[in-house]
């Protein structure tokens, strides 16, 4: 009975739909747990439920065509893999030839001679190291041509460089270059008048006063002697070179902390430089001329030395140069 009856209301429902529009079907589960299927209609419509007699909302089809009505995206499946099989292995070889690389890197600068290590480059463009090394021989060619002030410019201006980027240089390239501007400091200042001009200037003044007003121009100025040296009482004295003045020698004291590094090797021949620090009567009215304890220097460029006056160097004057830049290699 129940079947005859859905079959005659589904017919009826057939009927009752206007036959001009869109069959769009519905299904409906009433509450009960009734199911009712039919197609929708161009109005909503108020269907009782089979079972139950509980009326039921059919809502109309849409009025839009069916080209609008937005397609139903289909079930995702199951996600894909963002890399490939391939990805890993090639991250791992990638990575192994970037530490291969910084390694030889490493070794290779590990390897590299102190000098030539790898040097921060300088306004120029050019490594530190290879400007300050040619404008050190620019300097010493200046030295050798006696133009002792343009020479210990370039080298201020080195050491000026190297003090910015001191990794720039090895520990000895900077110690010759220290040396050489040291030699080119005090060649640039050089006192221009015998020590025995000043002595005789200073027994001309009247008072003390005077006389210190007028030293100014002559204090710190470099004074150059080759002369054996050797150790007297607390301070060092020169042999040979004696400082006179009418009939009273003058006393020349070398109170230097550079004679006090060299003690184990005096007394010995020196091309040695200093500033000039006084010159003073004392011990009971005797003159001194005194030096800066810290002004020493040992000439150990040839071409300086050719240059302040002591030119031609002999086999025995070389042989002091030598052994003078020999021992500042080894006694920084």
């Amino acid at each position: 009975m129940r079947s005859w009856f859905e079959a005659v209301q589904k017919r009826w429902q057939g009927w009752w739909q206007a036959p001009s529009g869109p069959r769009v079907p519905y299904r409906l589960t009433c509450s009960c747990g009734r199911v009712t299927e039919g197609f929708r209609a161009a109005t909503h419509r108020i269907h009782p439920c089979a079972e139950c007699g509980r009326k039921l909302f059919i809502l109309p089809y849409s009025p839009f065509p069916r080209a609008f009505v937005p397609p139903v995206d289909p079930p995702p499946g199951p996600a894909r893999p963002v890399w490939g099989p391939w990805v890993i292995p090639g991250l791992a070889t990638v990575s192994t030839l970037l530490i291969v690389t910084l390694l030889l890197v490493w070794i290779v600068e590990a390897l590299r001679p102190p000098g030539e290590q790898s040097s921060p480059t300088s306004a120029r463009g050019e490594p530190v190291s290879t400007r300050v090394i040619a404008q050190m021989e620019v300097a010493q060619a200046l030295l050798a041509k006696g133009n002792f002030r343009e020479a210990h410019k370039q080298l201020k201006e080195c050491q000026d460089l190297v003090q910015g980027h001191p990794e720039s240089l090895s520990p000895r390239a900077r110690r010759s270059l220290q040396q050489l501007s040291r030699q080119a400091d005090l060649l640039a200042q050089l006192l221009r008048e015998p020590l025995e001009d000043i002595v005789r200037q200073a027994q001309l003044c009247r008072s003390e006063e005077e006389w210190q007003a007028q030293f100014r121009d002559f204090q710190g100025k470099g004074v150059f002697f080759d002369d054996w040296f050797r150790r007297q009482g607390k301070t060092f004295v020169q042999q040979g070179y004696e400082v006179r003045v009418g009939t009273e020698v003058v006393r020349v004291e070398f109170d230097l902390a550079l004679l006090g590094r060299m003690e184990n090797a005096l007394p010995r021949r020196l091309l040695l430089g200093a500033r000039l620090a006084s010159v003073a009567r004392e011990r009971e009215g005797h003159w001194v001329i005194r030096f800066e304890p810290e002004s020493g220097v040992l000439l150990t460029d040839e071409g300086a030395a050719a240059a302040c006056g002591l030119a031609p160097l002999d086999a025995d004057l070389r042989g002091v140069i030598a052994w003078q830049a020999e021992w500042i290699r080894n006694n920084p």
